[in-house]
């Protein structure tokens, strides 16, 4: 459905050039849950803003069901960290909001805003305004906006990042519910491997800047993903490789002065910042 062909981009700042992508190619088929990791840089939210359309690559294409990607569309949704919702505004008004930018037709937007909102168990706060919801909730109101429009790809970029562990998780479960009777494909961007493990179909690890495709690791696992053992095993599998690029960018970062004198910090058999933890 989604299709990254030799993709590369570059930004330009006041210190100079930054590499940001390096010739990443990618499918990802038609209902998939794909994840994206990798250490901070590494191209994970630009890769994302690519597909939906935010950014233009510098080289390579990216396309969906073979139509080139050359702008944002109704097609792709995107949630952000941030819930981005209007505080004057209650939670039915946000969502309606988010499908007359899509330009669904009036008459359907009171089915599917009461569709989306029992989906993510907000309805009885449909006449509620932003501050009167948890961080939870608030993101829940924006799954129901990005949803509401029927798109046919949802781009997450690190939307739960700033939850507690335990909303989290009860979101990871509510958004599997969604997911499963939905059938959108989904693009998640995450720096939390175990949240990657939980919900992708895949996981694709980015490697230090310029990114770059690492690994793709299929998550052969039953859903829901309830028994932390399995979990465990293919987030320490990832972590073990995501902690190689991790040390790149700390020694790129900080130079020397990365470099711990012998015995200072506790570390593993790879000898690196926290390995022993």
């Amino acid at each position: 459905m989604i299709r990254i062909s030799q993709v590369s981009k570059h930004f330009i700042s006041r210190t100079g050039s930054h590499h940001a992508l390096d010739s990443v190619s990618l499918d990802i088929a038609d209902g998939q849950f794909v994840c994206l990791v990798g250490p901070s840089g590494c191209g994970k939210s630009t890769l994302l803003n690519l597909i939906a359309g935010l950014e233009m690559p510098d080289s390579g294409s990216v396309t969906v069901f073979d139509t080139p990607v050359t702008a944002p569309g109704p097609d792709r949704s995107v949630m952000f960290q941030d819930s981005a919702l209007f505080p004057w505004l209650s939670v039915r008004k946000n969502v309606e909001f988010g499908l007359e930018l899509a330009n669904v037709p009036r008459s359907e937007w009171q089915g599917r805003v009461e569709t989306f909102l029992k989906k993510v168990h907000l309805w009885r706060f449909r006449d509620a305004y932003v501050h009167e919801l948890s961080g939870g909730m608030r993101q829940r109101v924006a799954l129901a906006r990005s949803l509401a429009p029927d798109p046919r790809v949802l781009l997450m970029d690190e939307p739960f990042a700033s939850l507690d562990a335990q909303t989290r998780d009860v979101l990871h479960v509510e958004l599997q519910e969604i997911w499963r009777a939905t059938q959108k494909t989904v693009v998640f961007v995450t720096h939390n491997v175990r949240e990657a493990v939980r919900l992708g179909d895949r996981v694709i690890m980015l490697a230090t800047r310029p990114g770059r495709i690492k690994h793709d690791v299929k998550i052969d696992l039953a859903r829901p993903r309830e028994s932390e053992g399995d979990v465990a095993y293919y987030v320490g599998r990832i972590m073990k490789e995501l902690k190689v690029e991790v040390d790149k960018v700390m020694r790129e970062e900080m130079g020397d002065a990365w470099q711990p004198t012998p015995g200072d910090l506790p570390s593993g058999p790879t000898g690196g910042v926290g390995g022993g933890i």
